[in-house]
């Protein structure tokens, strides 16, 4: 995974350094969206085989889990609305792509949250890992990360929305701060 993925960020860097150097603008931006989304994708998916293996519990249902896809759904749901800086035909398609990948990263951070919070008591999914660094980090800690990220990122995108990232990113970010400091009391 490391390799193939890990070999895919790489090239797209490496890509957009040189297009970033021959001053095309579109390219430019169908690169960079491409690294941030890949460079999203690669840690979320390395945290997800590494807790899998060192927790050993079916993780389709736990709240890390769970986190991790909204990040990846959220990298890619962001590296649409970015090219919406391009133009052209494909505009509608990127905002309509980039609305339901975000749409499908909010519903699970909601569920995460909601329902899947490991404090509450019929979540049923243990926190693994020692107080700070635990499972509560891809949870909520890494999508509020690439929430703030990606509204500094956007530029095509309205003000409001980009205002609502950042509080979905405050918010998720606060949780994850009360959620620890709850850990240490207990």
């Amino acid at each position: 995974m490391l390799l193939w993925h890990g070999g895919t960020v790489l090239a797209f860097s490496l890509s957009w350094m040189l297009v970033k150097s021959a001053k095309r603008p579109r390219s430019e931006v169908l690169l960079e969206s491409a690294v941030f989304s890949s460079a999203g994708i690669l840690p979320s998916t390395l945290l997800y085989l590494g807790i899998l293996n060192w927790g050993g519990e079916a993780a389709t249902t736990s709240h890390w889990s769970i986190g991790i896809g909204a990040t990846i759904w959220i990298a890619l749901g962001m590296a649409q609305l970015r090219r919406l800086e391009i133009g052209g035909a494909l505009s509608m398609l990127r905002a309509i792509l980039g609305t339901c990948f975000l749409a499908i990263g909010g519903a699970q951070i909601a569920l995460a949250v909601l329902i899947l919070n490991p404090l509450f008591e019929f979540s049923g999914t243990p926190i693994l890992g020692p107080s700070i660094l635990n499972t509560l980090i891809p949870a909520y800690l890494f999508p509020a990360i690439i929430l703030g990220l990606g509204a500094l990122w956007l530029r095509a995108v309205p003000h409001p929305v980009r205002l609502g990232f950042i509080a979905v990113s405050v918010g998720l970010a606060g949780l994850w701060l009360d959620d620890q400091a709850f850990l240490a009391r207990t």
